[in-house]
């Protein structure tokens, strides 16, 4: 770099770092921040007051979405490369018929004439939607003509102001008591009363975990990947902008997700039954590990997953410790103290090691706990490319019983009930027939639920489309149906874990898999190293060769790959690595509570047919 440059770039530096000092001291307020949101708010409001008074025709929205051959990029997002492959998604929706759509049909209503009456009489004579086309309440017990069959009660994440602000613009609604958080206790009581297994996709996995293994202003083991992020003196601003008077900033999440999931698996510990959840989570949220705040949702996750003292792997940890001490689990007392005895010598152990002091290896987990990572792989522009499929979906199924299927992530934004408004549906098939769902005799399950479930694993299995460098697991076929046997668990695991393995040593950005092998957040910096300076100035200039070696970066896809094709694949699952970002510190000192972030059920019958999309498409219909 010449002396020009340098010297520009430590003015940045040094400006960016006066800016956050005076808003350390209080000289940048709440109030200074609120008034640029004020701001921004009222020109959001002139804009959508215009386009109402603009005739759709001359809109012209998104053309290049309607232009054949043109390949669009999300909001931000860049192609650099022509051999840089877009991300496939994988999502899950419901199309329901029956009495059931007039509470989701009332639930858009209410919210939307909500939002326009705060924007005022202008805009609610405009865009406000009559009484006089609201949907008729259905007659009690009503069906639709015999193609139902389904019970769905609908469910909602809603905070207390919004549903006073329903009220204002849609009278005759009952009186707010509270935030709404039917999604989060359906499905804490679904996952409780789970007899054989739980499957989850999620787009999230944020839920409360005790004291985390690192404290988030530990900058001494902070990774040399965040250090670098540290140096760009806008994301110090940003930080700083996040943390400006803000309520709360430093608070854990707090949703039951992980306890209850735990607190299952532990009883089927002490009662030394059979048990088994399915995890399956993004291999980090949508965005680039360029962005810290992308880096610090990674942070959290581990920490909700594996590391933090009641993680859910910990979980699982503990329970495993106390059946090994107690001479009769059954004994709710001498449980109870084993519990307390792992759970002391947890405090002064390094909890997210392959074998803490509880000497509960991450392999004695595996007869309860799958967590996979979706990832697919293809020649691009004649090269081996590979991405993640993302995972968008918010599903829950459980004993191939109950679907819960919706918006709401695992995370307190969703499901605090306090925060974003959220919906979803939780569905009970009333049509039935028997399957072997522990490898053993066939049971019963609900018609609805288990064809999904199989529909989704057929398809992560690659038995429902494939690629050039991912063959069918053909292997898994046989065990579709027996999602509770430990055989089926057994072989899922295997594929993952080799499919993570030949990803790893393919390409060198994708973490390693193998718990005795940790990854730092960019894996190809070596984990545990520390950079060999702190000035801001320097750890960019030593970091910026390893974030050319990462996808995020355009000289990455300038220069040719020069690795070798991964062989063997099978199918799109991979296990979840377990000890990706080990005693490693990548939160960005920014707000938590950022980062992290009455309808009555109906019962009459109903039609649903969920539509599953992703790498591959396919439908199943209840």
């Amino acid at each position: 770099m010449d002396p020009i440059n340098r010297r520009v770039d430590q003015a940045k530096q040094a400006a960016a770092d006066q800016v956050v000092v005076e808003m350390g001291k209080g000289q940048v307020t709440e109030a200074n921040v609120t008034a640029l949101m004020a701001l921004a708010k009222q020109a959001v409001r002139e804009a959508y007051v215009g386009l109402l008074k603009t005739p759709w025709a001359q809109r012209s929205p998104n053309k290049e979405l309607l232009t054949a051959g043109v390949q669009s990029m999300p909001v931000g997002g860049m192609a650099y490369w022509a051999r840089q492959p877009r991300m496939p998604w994988q999502d899950i929706q419901v199309r329901i018929e029956g009495p059931s759509v007039y509470d989701l049909s009332m639930n858009f209503i209410r919210r939307w004439n909500s939002l326009q009456t705060q924007l005022g009489p202008e805009v609610v004579a405009k865009a406000a939607i009559k009484t006089t086309l609201f949907p008729k309440i259905p007659a009690s017990g009503q069906g639709n003509g015999g193609q139902g069959g389904m019970k769905i009660d609908v469910l909602r994440s809603a905070p207390l102001e919004l549903q006073r602000d329903e009220a204002k613009a849609t009278p005759g609604l009952a009186k707010a008591q509270g935030p709404q958080r039917e999604i989060h206790d359906a499905m804490v009581s679904a996952i409780l009363n789970a007899e054989r297994f739980i499957y989850i996709e999620n787009q999230f996995f944020q839920s409360g975990f005790g004291t985390p293994s690192v404290k988030g202003n530990d900058r001494e083991l902070e990774s040399a990947p965040m250090r670098y992020l540290q140096s760009i003196p806008g994301n110090r601003i940003q930080a700083a902008v996040t943390r400006t008077g803000a309520a709360h900033a430093k608070q854990f999440p707090q949703n039951h997700i992980a306890r209850a999931i735990g607190d299952r698996i532990e009883d089927a510990i002490r009662w030394d039954q059979p048990f088994h959840a399915y995890l399956v989570l993004p291999v980090h949220p949508e965005g680039s590990l360029a962005d810290m705040a992308i880096v610090g949702q990674i942070h959290w996750t581990m920490q909700s997953l594996v590391f933090a003292q009641h993680s859910l792997v910990n979980r699982v940890r503990l329970a495993l410790y106390a059946r090994r001490k107690v001479k009769n689990p059954l004994n709710k007392a001498e449980w109870d103290a084993a519990k307390a005895e792992g759970a002391a010598i947890r405090e002064v152990d390094d909890v997210s090691s392959p074998v803490c002091a509880l000497e509960v290896d991450l392999k004695d987990i595996a007869p309860y706990l799958t967590l996979l990572n979706l990832r697919s792989c293809q020649t691009v522009e004649g090269a081996a490319s590979t991405e993640q499929a993302y995972v968008h979906s918010k599903l829950l199924i459980v004993d191939d019983l109950v679907v819960i299927v919706g918006s709401a992530n695992i995370n307190d934004r969703s499901l605090h009930g306090g925060r974003d408004s959220e919906l979803a549906v939780c569905i009970t098939d009333l049509a039935t027939q028997r399957a072997p769902i522990d490898g053993k005799n066939p049971i019963v399950v609900r018609t609805f639920a288990h064809d999904l479930r199989k529909s989704l694993w057929a398809k992560h299995f690659g038995l429902r489309g494939h690629t050039d460098l991912i063959q069918p697991a053909s292997s898994l076929s046989s065990v579709l149906d027996k999602p509770a046997d430990p055989a089926t668990w057994q072989a899922i695991q295997a594929v993952a874990a080799a499919n993570a393995a030949q990803y790893h040593r393919s390409f060198e950005w994708t973490p390693c898999a193998d718990a005795n092998r940790p990854s730092s957040i960019w894996p190809v910096w070596p984990h545990g190293q520390k950079t060999k300076s702190r000035v801001h100035f320097d750890v960019n200039r030593e970091l910026s060769a390893f974030a050319d070696r990462m996808p995020f970066s355009e000289k990455f896809w300038q220069r040719p790959f020069r690795g070798k094709a991964p062989k063997n694949l099978k199918g799109y699952i991979c296990a979840l690595p377990l000890t990706w970002t080990r005693d490693e510190n990548n939160h960005p000192n920014m707000n938590m509570i950022l980062l992290t972030d009455n309808h009555h059920p109906s019962t009459a019958p109903a039609t649903a047919v969920a539509t599953v999309q992703g790498s591959s498409k396919s439908e199943g219909a209840a």
